[in-house]
């Protein structure tokens, strides 16, 4: 298993969210944004 942590929430963020979601090996453990509330989506 492959820990994600995604840095930084913008636009591309989600993508990359919705790619390693599909991924079964792989399981975000974290998401960071200078903006909590991005973080939090």
């Amino acid at each position: 298993m492959q820990k994600v942590i995604l840095v930084g929430f913008g636009f591309m963020g989600g993508i990359h969210a919705q790619a390693y979601a599909q991924i079964p090996e792989a399981k975000i453990v974290a998401i960071v944004d200078t903006l909590p509330d991005k973080a939090r989506e």
